[in-house]
C-alpha cells in the first residue's frame, strides 16, 4: 500500500483546518487587542457628540447645533460631523471622508464612494455617554468569541476555494499531460498553497510576530 505523503487521505483538509485555525487564533487575538486599546478613545472622543435623542426618523436633541472633529493629516484626515441645522447635507458639506449626520441622514464618505442612511430606519432612542461606555464594555468583554469564529470560518472559505481554484488549473495543464488523478494534484495544490499562504501572512506587519 502506497503510504508516501501525497497519497495521504484528508491530509489537505487537516492542513487547511489547522493553517485556519492558527492564523484566525493570532489575527484575532491582535483584533481583540487593538479593540481594547481603541475603545477607551472612542468613548472619550463620542462625548462631545452626546446625548442624541432619535424620534421619529430625526434627530431631536442637540437642536442647531454643529459638532465637527478631524482626525489625522493631509489626505488622511477623517471628519465626524453632527450638523443638526438641516435636514440634509449638500456634496459641499462632505469634502473629506469620515462621518457626518444631519437631522434626517446618516453620510458615511470615503475616497470612492458616499453612502447614505436614513434615520427613519432608526427606532426612538437616547444614545448617551453611558451607553457608549456599556457599548464599549460590552465589545471588551464579549466580541471575542465572535472574530475568532468568524476569520476562522472566512479564512476556512477562503483557502477552500482559492484551492479548488489553482487545483482545477493544475490539473487542467499538467494532470492530463502527466496522466495525474485529481486527487493527488489537489494534495500537491494545498500543501504548495498553504506554505505560500502562511509566508505570506507572517510577511504582512499585522503583528503576529511581535
Amino acid at each position: 500500500m502506497d503510504k508516501t505523503l501525497l497519497n495521504t487521505k484528508w491530509l489537505g483538509t487537516i492542513c487547511v483546518v489547522v493553517v485556519s485555525l492558527v492564523i484566525a487564533l493570532m489575527a484575532g487575538s491582535y483584533t481583540i487587542n487593538a479593540l481594547k486599546t481603541i475603545m477607551p478613545t472612542v468613548v472619550t472622543e463620542t462625548a462631545d457628540f452626546l446625548p442624541i435623542t432619535i424620534e421619529n426618523g430625526a434627530i431631536v436633541e442637540p437642536k442647531d447645533t454643529v459638532i465637527s472633529k478631524s482626525y489625522g493629516k493631509g489626505n488622511n484626515t477623517f471628519s465626524v460631523v453632527l450638523d443638526t441645522r438641516t435636514d440634509e447635507l449638500s456634496a459641499a458639506d462632505i469634502t473629506t471622508p469620515g462621518v457626518y449626520a444631519s437631522r434626517k441622514f446618516i453620510y458615511g464618505v470615503k475616497s470612492d464612494r458616499t453612502e447614505v442612511r436614513s434615520l427613519s430606519e432608526v427606532s426612538n432612542i437616547t444614545i448617551d455617554q453611558e451607553m457608549m461606555q456599556s457599548g464599549a464594555e460590552w465589545i471588551e468583554n464579549h466580541s471575542g468569541g465572535y472574530i475568532y469564529v468568524t476569520m476562522f470560518l472566512s479564512l476556512l472559505a477562503y483557502i477552500c476555494f482559492a484551492i479548488l481554484i489553482y487545483a482545477a488549473l493544475v490539473q487542467l495543464f499538467l494532470g492530463i499531460a502527466l496522466k495525474v488523478g485529481f486527487g493527488r494534484t489537489l494534495r500537491v495544490t494545498t500543501l504548495g498553497y498553504l506554505a505560500l499562504f502562511i509566508i505570506g501572512a507572517f510577511a504582512i506587519p499585522t503583528g503576529f510576530l511581535s
